[in-house]
């Protein structure tokens, strides 16, 4: 386990990433998706020992999952790339769904400093959502702190919404839910916004960063910001007092993300989430 405020080099980040993610992570964005391997995609795959092994909540038929990792200069275009590499938003998003889009809002930030999911990347996922067929695009997530739709507009996302149509959910001021978890790790059960609850697909757009409690924050450690902060508290200390990896374990079962994409396009070491250090093409 990481001691707290613990600086990683970013060889040793990317090897943290894997063994507490299992997922690959590119500069830019990456994407991963439960499936077989599309045209054009190339599996990468790393070994655990059995303690560290979790059984997923959901296999595909060949036990594969597919990511995608692409690099460059264009967040929307490398967002494209990866999700096309990955085989598309087709696999989950279906004509006439409601999609809710749930990004990393942590505190008072413009995008492109590594504090909060890129509205360019959130934007692009969007439209891809949009054009694989989905009626209705939300937009949603719950500050740990700070007031998330003030947030969410500092990070750009006002424009984003009015260009795409897609609507914005602030969970802390939404009505909420009770989930129940078959052996629990953290707490036998969560409350839960409603909308994340209910929704029929799910996306986690997590921004790449070192966590001072969770070693990573990446999609799963994304699923926190669904959880009520009015019966949590601020910062949602019940649940870090419950473990935060076994509270992250709990909520992936409880509600899986149909679809991931990594922002990298600036990534966080050091002391983060909240105050880390901006790194450009984190990996």
């Amino acid at each position: 386990m990481a001691h707290m405020g613990r600086h990683y080099e970013r060889r040793t980040f990317l090897k943290l990433a894997l063994t507490s993610a299992g997922v690959l992570l590119s500069g830019q964005a990456s994407c991963l998706q439960a499936g077989p391997l599309p045209p054009g995609a190339t599996e990468s795959r790393f070994e655990r020992t059995p303690s560290q092994t979790m059984q997923p909540v959901e296999q595909t038929t060949d036990g594969r999952a597919v990511v995608a990792i692409v690099r460059g200069d264009d967040p929307a275009a490398t967002v494209r790339q990866a999700v096309s590499l990955a085989g598309g938003f087709g696999q989950v998003v279906h004509r006439g769904d409601t999609v809710l889009v749930k990004p990393n809002l942590t505190i008072p930030s413009a995008s492109g400093l590594g504090n909060v999911t890129d509205s360019r990347v959130v934007q692009a996922t969007i439209e891809l959502c949009q054009e694989a067929g989905a009626s209705r695009v939300q937009v949603g997530d719950g500050c740990g702190g700070d007031d998330t739709e003030a947030i969410m507009r500092q990070a750009g996302y006002g424009p984003v919404l009015e260009a795409t149509g897609a609507t914005f959910v602030d969970f802390n001021r939404d009505d909420i839910v009770t989930l129940y978890s078959d052996n629990p790790l953290g707490l036998p059960e969560y409350y839960i916004d409603r909308i994340a609850a209910e929704a029929p697909v799910l996306f986690s757009l997590a921004v790449l960063k070192v966590h001072n409690e969770a070693i990573v924050s990446l999609a799963c450690k994304n699923l926190v910001g669904i959880t009520a902060r009015k019966v949590y508290g601020s910062p949602r200390q019940r649940l870090h007092d419950a473990g935060s990896q076994r509270v992250i374990a709990d909520l992936v079962r409880l509600r899986t993300p149909d679809f991931a994409v990594i922002d990298g396009t600036v990534g966080l070491e050091g002391d983060s989430p909240m105050h880390g250090t901006p790194v450009p093409w984190a990996l």
